[in-house]
């Protein structure tokens, strides 16, 4: 998100491997309050963090919500 604060004035590029890291750039940078409105229904638990992770938004700034999110929160499950 630094990319959207320095607000460079010539043309600049910005790319990534990882589609869903540039979709989210391009949602915050469009609808920044949708994004926001959106991450804030979602709860820091174990519950929740499964619940999204496994779902697909069909909105942008909805899966650019949880993309922040799941980058943001983490759950470990050990295995023995």
């Amino acid at each position: 998100m630094l990319f959207l604060h320095l607000k460079p004035e010539k043309v600049s590029y910005l790319s990534d491997l990882n589609s869903e890291l540039i979709d989210a750039y391009f949602s915050v940078k469009e609808e920044v309050e949708k994004v926001i409105e959106e991450l804030k229904k979602f709860k820091n638990t174990k519950f929740e963090y499964y619940k999204i992770r496994e779902s697909k938004f069909r909105n942008d700034f909805k899966r650019a919500a949880r993309f922040i999110y799941l980058n943001q929160t983490s759950f470990n499950v050990f295995i023995e």
